[in-house]
């Protein structure tokens, strides 16, 4: 049917007939949801093209502009999404760019730490590309969009009676404090540094930038991987109530290490093993 009312010719300045008109709106009928209805259909003619607008109106968002433009493709415009029915992934592809955003928390991210556009797309790409856990990719997700509950949150809820932190006792606990300003994430980095250098053999000093968002501005997969694994070391420290440690973090990095190539080994997956290469652990 619809290949049939697409392929109809159509007269310049003629009007198309009763049986056109009864076919389209049955069509249109049965394609758009209820709350669509249509207000005025109009019919033109271009030479070699068929061009027919419908102007669509909903209840919610307002006019829509529906417009069919081929002899041998049949399109409907609904919800500002336009999708030929003969490729459904183009409507698809379509739909995730008007979702795929950037979220509120990029405000923050450009004030604290400066990022352009194209900076903040790979600060969200990043956990992605060098995590395989969905727990570690998740838990960075909600660092950059600081929706941890720190205890100063849990305070203003009134959840807790104090917001003070949870190692140190002496300042309010906030996300930045926890990772990084505290005295004894300030130890933890320090020996971090240390133990990065006995691993790769390369001298690092860590910024706040760094340790929130990863490195973006050059390559170093494994790097940041650390830092994501250290962020959760010292954040299950802050929910069991004990002190982070260079010891237990080693052993989490050494279990994480032999998982991964257990991984490789089974899956023959190159990738896994250049993630790791070149580490004396």
């Amino acid at each position: 049917m619809v290949r049939a009312l697409a392929s109809h010719q159509c007269v310049p300045g003629s009007i198309p007939g009763p049986g056109v008109i009864f076919g389209m709106s049955l069509l249109l009928v049965l394609v758009l949801p209820p709350r669509v209805f249509l207000r005025v259909l109009r019919f033109s003619s271009l030479p070699k093209n068929q061009h027919f607008q419908i102007p669509i109106r909903s209840g919610i968002r307002g006019p829509r502009v529906c417009q069919f433009q081929s002899r041998y493709s049949y399109y409907y415009y609904y919800e500002n999404f336009c999708v030929n029915t003969k490729k459904s992934g183009e409507y698809y592809s379509l739909l995730i760019s008007k979702k795929a955003k950037l979220p509120n928390a990029i405000t923050f991210l450009h004030r604290d730490f400066n990022l352009s556009e194209r900076g903040l797309e790979l600060v969200f790409l990043l956990p992605h590309k060098v995590a395989l856990e969905p727990y570690v990719r998740a838990f960075q997700y909600k660092v950059l969009n600081r929706i941890l509950n720190t205890n100063k949150k849990l305070h203003k809820i009134g959840f807790i009676p104090h917001q003070d932190c949870t190692f140190c006792k002496s300042e309010s606990e906030t996300l930045t404090h926890l990772l990084y300003h505290c005295s004894f994430s300030i130890a933890f980095w320090r020996d971090f540094e240390v133990y990065w250098l006995l691993v790769k053999n390369e001298q690092i000093h860590q910024t706040l930038e760094e340790i929130m968002v990863g490195i973006i501005k050059r390559l170093c997969p494994l790097f940041n991987y650390f830092l994501l694994t250290a962020k959760i070391y010292l954040w299950d420290g802050k929910r069991n109530q004990t002190f982070p440690s260079i010891y237990g973090f080693r052993t989490k990095i050494e279990v994480k290490y032999e998982t991964e190539a257990y991984i490789a080994q089974k899956s023959k997956k190159i990738g896994l093993q250049t993630k790791w290469a070149n580490c004396f652990l």
